[in-house]
C-alpha cells in the first residue's frame, strides 16, 4: 500500500527542463524529463535494476530515451542529455528552464 501511495502522490520527478530553439521555419520547444519509474525495467537482462528514465520530448531528437539504476546517474544523464539537445541545435549556451 505504501508503494502505491508513493506512486500516486510521491515526487517521482528527478529533473524536468524546457528550452526553445530557433530553427529555419520556426521554433522548437524541447523538454527533457527524468523520472523514477517505480518498477525495475531491466526484465532480468541487467546486472543492476533499471529504475530511472530520461526522455526528450520535441525537437531534433524527440523520443530518445536513456535508462539507469541510481538517482545520481539519473541526474548526470539528465544534464548530458540537455547538452546533447543543445548541441543538436548548435546552441551550447542555451538557457534551460
Amino acid at each position: 500500500m505504501e508503494w502505491a501511495e508513493f506512486m500516486e502522490n510521491g515526487n517521482r520527478v528527478v529533473k524536468k527542463d524546457k528550452a526553445c530553439f530557433n530553427k529555419s521555419g520556426g521554433i522548437d520547444v524541447v523538454e527533457v524529463s527524468t523520472v523514477f519509474l517505480g518498477l525495475d525495467h531491466s526484465f532480468g537482462d541487467e546486472v543492476y535494476p533499471v529504475l530511472f528514465e530520461t526522455m526528450v520530448f520535441g525537437g531534433e531528437i524527440d523520443g530518445e530515451m536513456w535508462r539507469c539504476s541510481t538517482w545520481e546517474e539519473a541526474e548526470r544523464i539528465h544534464e548530458e542529455v540537455k547538452e546533447k539537445v543543445s548541441n543538436a541545435y548548435g546552441s551550447k549556451d542555451m538557457a534551460w528552464q
